[in-house]
């Protein structure tokens, strides 16, 4: 991989991110799911809580994972904290298309994502797209498995 190629997919915000331990830790009265990618090691439990139809917390309490599933989890905290559990869910979906690249944003998605749009270059390296939503299938799978609340 030529150097600019890591710059680009390494950009600061995504270092900076990495390293933030604000979404790492436990979180009490929350569901919980782990994920793994079975790639390249990086797993994972995360957690969420909620009152009524608004999530009221997010962490990843336990697992590791490289720069870029680190990354890529503490932004997803920090786009579904606090959020409508409808809007949660579009901003995933948002940010799974930005890294996967499956369709376009819209201005308002992009602006949503913050710094979660750092990850544009991600679906130019396949293998890491899978680190980059691991924590975003996580939140997901606990959403879909607990819709009836």
């Amino acid at each position: 991989m030529e150097w600019d190629e890591l710059s680009e997919l390494y950009g600061q915000v995504i270092i900076e991110r990495a390293q933030d331990p604000r979404w790492f830790h436990p979180l009490k009265g929350s569901v919980q799911r782990a994920v793994v990618n079975p790639t390249c090691g990086d797993a994972f439990t995360v957690a969420v809580t909620w009152d009524s139809n608004r999530i009221t917390g997010v962490a990843i309490t336990a697992g590791d994972g490289c720069m870029i599933a680190r990354a890529a989890a503490a932004v997803v905290c920090n786009l579904v904290d606090h959020q409508p559990v409808e809007e949660a869910q579009a901003r995933l979906r948002a940010f799974t298309a930005l890294v996967t690249h499956k369709r376009a944003l819209t201005t308002e998605e992009q602006e949503k994502l913050g710094d979660g749009m750092a990850f544009t270059g991600v679906a130019r390296f396949p293998v890491r797209v899978k680190c980059a939503l691991l924590a975003c299938e996580g939140v997901q799978r606990i959403i879909d498995s607990n819709s009836s609340r």
